[in-house]
């Protein structure tokens, strides 16, 4: 995973025990638009499309994706790190596990 990519081994083993995994079958939105902002996402495998509501169009529109190559796979910062609501929409484009701190 890229987020962890120049993290050691011995560390890597340390911090799995802090995190918990969350299956997100397609389709299903993990973080809706508008919610406070309280955890950080880290993909563990899978995809995750990032939406944004269109009042013009009445629909979500597709602002971005994030898959296993992505340079950044991580997702719900800017919620957490300013105690703020959640700008986007995560919402899953096929299966897959976000990891998460407890």
């Amino acid at each position: 995973m890229p987020f962890f990519r120049d993290i050691a081994s011995a560390t890597l083993r340390r911090l799995a025990p802090l995190f918990s995994t969350q299956l997100a079958k397609r389709g299903t939105h993990i973080i809706r638009e508008g919610e406070e902002g309280s955890v950080l996402y880290v993909l563990a495998q899978g995809a995750a499309s990032i939406q944004k509501w269109s009042s013009d169009r009445k629909l979500f529109v597709e602002v971005a994706k994030i898959d296993d190559d992505s340079e950044h796979t991580y997702f719900g910062a800017l919620g957490l790190l300013f105690n703020a609501c959640n700008p986007t929409c995560y919402r899953h484009s096929t299966g897959c596990d976000p990891m998460y701190p407890r």
